[in-house]
């Protein structure tokens, strides 16, 4: 059955089952931070303080990738364009340093594209500070530039120090910035996307298998990351995409690598295999009819701009819908203008919002006359009833 819910300026309906809301316990994960959502309309699956700041570890070279990226895609560089690597490069990121590297050599001479595969496959810190120095002249005017490139993707959390993700306690990301900075790239660069899915990459004779847990045959993901320090722990930036459909993940906080590559397995399956797009409206269908005071017609109706498909579980469990609008709506309202909006959610976490717009002209009356409906409206307005139809048809 369907229960109706109105309230002050929020209407609900909510999926019932023996007069009582079914939810679904939502799924459960070792990560201490995560986001994952789907690419086609960002409906949030699964979240968990998302704008936590961590440092990046080696997730930082996904934005010194975008750089990169940006560089060619403008034609400012150029594949074969040569790079040179310098002592500093070679000893706080290479083989000198201990830590991950594409093993490059002091004034060796690389192709730009060697150093993409070598930060993103291998993970070489050498690599990113080589990209860094040729593209700016040093780490840190590099640094400046990614904060700049950051700020136009509208990465609100994240703060970059290095090309590389050495450690620094003032270089931070969350994982929305994570995944907003994944989507962007996977979206912008096509033609370097299969750099991503890269099982292995070998240079000056070291060759080195791509750390990415979502590359594995047993979980089928296509890119993007990992990284790993004390403050993010096991972290991975990842997706994969079955059918029609494509998830983003990004988490962190997790314990080994076994782990990460266990909870990136589950949860990308869990998000694939578990949730279905459902028509629920289609284009122009009057969704509710709402109240308005002051106008040559009482009511307005809603309608949808386009059909309206969410993403919820395949068995329909702990779902709710519920139109949000700052109410009572004043006359005029002109046809077309966004009034409410319809918003779904799952387990009580909003999934996705879209918007409902006005379906007919509802001209004013006159000022004394809307003075006197807003008075009506303010005693009254609770009194009225709400009938939204509602349909999990597929």
């Amino acid at each position: 059955m369907i229960y109706r819910i109105f309230g002050g300026s929020v209407l609900a309906l909510c999926l019932l089952s023996a007069d009582r809301i079914v939810l679904a316990e939502p799924i459960e994960t070792a990560a201490k931070q995560v986001l994952l959502l789907d690419e086609a309309d960002g409906t949030v699956l699964l979240s968990s303080n998302i704008h936590q700041k961590v440092e990046p570890a080696s997730l930082t070279k996904l934005m010194t990738a975008e750089v990169l990226l940006s560089e060619l895609k403008a034609g400012r560089v150029l594949e074969d364009t040569i790079f040179t690597v310098s002592e500093n490069a070679w000893r706080t990121g290479g083989a000198p340093s201990g830590s991950v590297a594409m093993f490059l050599k002091p004034k060796e001479e690389v192709p730009v594209i060697d150093l993409l595969r070598g930060i993103v496959v291998q993970s070489g810190n050498d690599a990113a500070i080589t990209i860094a120095e040729n593209l700016e002249g040093s780490e840190g005017k590099f640094a400046e530039r990614m904060n700049r490139r950051a700020a136009e993707l509208g990465l609100s959390d994240s703060s970059f120090r290095n090309a590389s993700g050495l450690s620094d306690p003032e270089q931070v990301v969350s994982m929305a910035d994570l995944v907003t900075l994944a989507r962007h790239i996977h979206r912008t660069y096509p033609k370097y996307w299969p750099i991503f899915a890269e099982p292995a990459f070998e240079w000056n004779k070291v060759f080195q298998r791509n750390r990415n847990p979502a590359l594995s045959p047993r979980i089928g993901g296509d890119g993007l990351k990992t990284g790993q320090n004390e403050s993010l722990g096991f972290g991975v930036v990842a997706t994969k995409a079955a059918g029609d459909r494509r998830v983003f993940l990004a988490m962190g906080g997790l314990t080994s690598r076994d782990e990460r590559f266990q909870e990136t397995r589950k949860l990308l399956d869990w998000a694939l295999e578990d949730f279905a797009r459902r028509p629920l409206y289609s284009a122009g269908d009057i969704v509710e009819t709402v109240p308005v005071y002051g106008g040559t017609s009482e009511t307005v109706a809603l309608k949808l701009a386009k059909t309206f498909k969410p993403l919820i579980p395949i068995d329909g469990q702990g779902v709710t819908a519920q139109i949000e609008y700052s109410g009572p709506i004043a006359a005029p309202v002109v046809r077309g203008d966004e009034i409410a909006r319809l918003v779904v959610r799952v387990n009580d976490r909003q999934t996705v919002s879209v918007p409902l717009l006005a379906a007919a002209n509802v001209p004013s009356k006159g000022l004394f006359t809307r003075a006197a409906d807003a008075l009506g409206e303010l005693a009254f307005g609770w009194l009225r009833n709400v009938k939204l139809p509602w349909t999990t048809a597929s």
